[in-house]
């Protein structure tokens, strides 16, 4: 359902963001997954490279400006995949 879709998760370390991140993923999504604890949020991305989904991970000041301004932060994702 999500398969070729990008999405952008904030909050994805733990609880709701990580099942969002998850279910995401398994869908066919490729995740990019935001938290202030990069170690927790590459835990997470492992785990869902394991199940055969796509993410990148990523901590942080970036992980918080996702909250104020997600159209500058996934800029940062595009320059980040050039």
């Amino acid at each position: 359902m999500l398969k070729d879709r990008v999405a952008l998760i904030s909050g994805a370390a733990t609880g709701i963001g990580e099942a969002v991140a998850r279910l995401f993923a398994g869908q066919g999504a490729h995740t990019f997954i935001l938290d202030r604890d990069l170690a927790a949020c590459r835990k997470v991305a492992g785990s869902i490279v394991s199940a055969g989904g796509a993410v990148t991970a990523f901590g942080g000041p970036l992980a918080l400006a996702a909250l104020y301004a997600p159209a500058g932060v996934a800029g940062s994702f595009k320059e980040k995949d050039r």
